[in-house]
């Protein structure tokens, strides 16, 4: 059973919670208007399983062609600024020598634990101020 139906049908009228759809004139304490509501229910979760299909048809295809298909710029890449709509990542010069460096550390099997150890004892994550810096602190 549907979630919407499980919600309208038994959950709301149990606790006298009152269910207005305005987009589908749909009222849950006038009963004599809401014939076609189950209908339009239906229909609305086959639009949504339709539209996340097709969202997921194109990602796919945004994959494949080799396009960029996550929504946030990893750490240690910029956005071409010359990359119009699509997103072409850069490697950003100030911050790739930490990952770099973590990826050299990682590639030689050493424990998190030690990475993060050795990350704040060199301040590359400055989160607060450790006194051996000379730099500011800059929150990431």
């Amino acid at each position: 059973m549907k979630l919407l139906k499980k919600l309208t049908e038994f959950l709301f009228p149990r606790y006298g919670v009152r269910y207005i759809a305005i987009n589908d004139n749909y009222d849950s304490e006038y009963r004599d208007g809401n014939e076609l509501a189950p209908f339009k229910k239906l229909f609305n979760e086959w639009f949504a399983k339709d539209t996340s299909r097709k969202i997921r048809a194109v990602q796919k295809a945004k994959g494949e062609r080799g396009n960029r298909v996550g929504t946030t710029i990893p750490y240690g890449y910029r956005r071409d600024p010359d990359g119009g709509r699509e997103c072409r990542l850069l490697e950003n010069e100030e911050t790739a020598p930490v990952v770099k460096e973590i990826f050299s550390i990682v590639s030689d099997r050493i424990s998190l634990i030690h990475i993060l150890i050795y990350s704040f004892s060199s301040c590359y994550f400055k989160i607060f101020h450790c006194g051996s810096c000379l730099e500011p602190t800059r929150r990431i």
